[in-house]
């Protein structure tokens, strides 16, 4: 697919800042840039951009930017609903997305609005860009293409959007302790949750094993899965950019998660 190199040649010559870039989208200027980082943190956090911690710093900047990213995305839909346009569904078991907060900050254009915003904090744009870990979605070749993909799609503005799994330990880290390699579950959702917009009233049931039944009925074959295991399927979206274009498509991750409460009986007898 043309494009595929993700935005590295046409970002070479840095961010263009114009009120209205070349997509036709508002581009808020550092004081509405502030304004909007330092209300999450007033109503998330109850703090001050000066006070503010790294962690709190980031989890604010990215939940903006989610926001910015939100309203390309709404706008995306409609013109995608009124054009009847065809939509590419891409399935990959990963998705190497690496950091989104820079990487959005690029494509919303708004990278030296919000180094002016971390200046007047006392902070630093890497500093708190490197706050994010990569989003653990796989560990090979295949996640990286797929993430590629999907970014040019975005960037060309052609509608997509990918599916994949939500996994909470998607890699591992990996230590050297007395001599023995050690892995370490890598927690990437610490600081990846904040880019998750998650829809449980969309949650479906996966169903593993059991038995099919069929029965014909008045209204045609009537198929259902008996004593099967099922698993709660919860999906959680991360919104793409793309660089240049107005274009904002999606990664459906879904998440599993037990259908059934805990059972206190079973707990209580040590099971």
């Amino acid at each position: 697919m043309k494009g595929i190199n993700c935005m590295t040649d046409r970002r070479k010559n840095g961010a263009v800042n114009h009120s209205h870039g070349s997509t036709g989208m508002k581009i808020p200027n550092a004081r509405e840039l502030k304004e909007l980082i330092d209300g999450k943190l007033q109503r998330h956090y109850g703090v001050s951009g000066v006070n503010a911690r790294n962690n709190m710093v980031y989890d604010a900047s990215a939940q903006v930017l989610r926001d910015l990213l939100m309203e390309r995305w709404v706008l995306s839909q409609r013109e995608m609903a009124a054009k009847n346009a065809k939509q590419l569904c891409y399935f990959s078991i990963e998705f190497l997305l690496g950091r989104s907060l820079r990487n959005n900050a690029y494509n919303l254009r708004v990278v030296d609005q919000l180094k002016e915003v971390l200046k007047s904090y006392g902070k630093d744009f890497d500093t708190i860009c490197s706050v994010e870990q990569d989003a653990a979605l796989g560990n090979g070749g295949l996640g990286r293409l797929a993430a590629c993909y999907m970014d040019a799609t975005a960037s060309q503005g052609l509608p997509a959007t990918g599916f994949s799994i939500l996994y909470e330990y998607g890699l591992f880290k990996q230590r050297i302790i007395e001599g023995q390699q050690i892995e370490l579950p890598d927690s990437w959702l610490d600081t990846g949750r904040s880019w998750l917009i998650t829809k449980e009233d969309e949650a479906v049931e996966v169903k593993f094993g059991g038995q099919i039944k069929e029965e014909w009925t008045d209204t045609g074959l009537k198929v259902t899965v008996e004593n099967a295991d099922v698993v709660r399927a919860i999906p959680n979206d991360m919104l793409i950019s793309g660089y240049d274009s107005k274009t904002v498509n999606t990664l459906r991750l879904w998440q599993p998660k037990s259908p059934y409460n805990m059972n206190m009986e079973l707990f209580n007898e040590g099971a």
